[in-house]
């Protein structure tokens, strides 16, 4: 008994062993992807986890700036990057499941005492909107200037520019406005408006230059995996733990 209890512990940490180990760089996008109290968490970081599990990889998280983390998946540093919209350029370098890992929701909040009502891009034209620097809102957005984008470096700074009516309103992912405000204690501060600037899905997207993903079709996998997870309800679930 003793000698087949030693068998099967040995099999078992041998294919332990054999999983496969893949790097996945991100950037800090709570309560997406970010880090806490030294540790990676966060909605997709979960889901990456699971789907993981299931293909038999370990999956190593490491936390970079937004640009560092995209240039390491795209040299081969890391194996995957995570979350991204896609689009053409991307896909020079990068592998993306056909299926989302998330949607992000751009939304505009103001003060809760503000009147102001937004139902078009022609409707902020000539206001002061808070952006995020960097980020994308739209092709009709992004192209107009006539409106006076005014850039913050992060989220939570975004929110206190607004807070004091620096900005009249500001463009921002709604569970990403919900859990700053309840972080810096501003649940009470703001509203959030009935236009929608913008509605994407973000993957997990596979770096080309590295062979241990690239042609051994870890991105059709990955893809597999994710629409098996949404059928039973897991990334449903795992996005309800994050509701704030």
């Amino acid at each position: 008994m003793k000698y087949c209890a030693l068998v099967l512990f040995l099999l078992s940490f041998a294919s332990f062993s054999n999983a496969e180990t893949l790097e996945f760089v991100f950037s800090d996008f709570p309560p997406f992807e970010y880090t806490e109290n030294g540790a990676s968490t966060g909605i997709n970081k979960e889901i990456i986890e699971e789907a993981c599990s299931r293909l038999d990889l370990t999956p190593v998280f490491i936390q970079l700036p937004w640009k560092r983390a995209l240039q390491y998946a795209k040299e081969g540093s890391a194996n995957a990057v995570f979350s991204l919209f896609k689009n053409d350029e991307r896909m020079r370098y990068y592998n993306f499941p056909e299926e989302n890992i998330n949607t992000v929701r751009m939304v505009l909040i103001t003060n809760r005492e503000s009147n102001i009502e937004i139902n078009s891009i022609e409707d902020m034209k000539g206001k002061r909107v808070g952006i995020y620097l960097g980020s994308s809102y739209g092709e009709k957005f992004d192209a107009t200037d006539q409106i006076l984008k005014d850039p913050a470096t992060t989220n939570e700074s975004l929110l206190r520019k607004q807070a004091v009516k620096r900005t009249d309103f500001a463009i921002i992912d709604e569970r990403v406005a919900k859990y700053w405000c309840k972080q810096i204690g501003m649940e009470d501060t703001f509203r959030i408006l009935n236009y929608i600037v913008t509605e994407k899905k973000t993957y997990v997207a596979f770096s080309k230059a590295t062979e241990k993903v690239n042609g051994k079709n870890i991105a059709s996998k990955f893809s597999a995996v994710l629409k098996e997870m949404k059928a039973e309800g897991i990334i449903e679930e795992i996005n309800a733990k994050y509701l704030f």
